[in-house]
């Protein structure tokens, strides 16, 4: 497997982390801080990755809100 197909199946995995999250979160199921922390920072390595900057600051930033969540619950 090359390079660059393992950072597309990190983008896909970011994805789906951040998808359960928020369907853990919807039906009150716990541990939607952890999966969103996970999505996050798979999303946002992936769009440096690619040079999406701006996607990629928006996930970081929802990563650091993500743990103070984590933290606070």
């Amino acid at each position: 497997m090359n390079c660059e197909k393992i950072w597309e199946w990190l983008g896909y995995g970011g994805a789906f982390f951040v998808i359960f999250g928020y369907y853990l979160n919807a039906n009150s199921l716990g541990y939607h801080w952890s999966v969103w922390v996970v999505g996050n920072c798979l999303v946002g390595a992936y769009s440096i990755h690619k040079k999406a900057y701006s996607t990629a600051i928006m996930s970081f930033v929802i990563f650091l809100l993500c743990v103070l969540g984590l933290i606070k619950s």
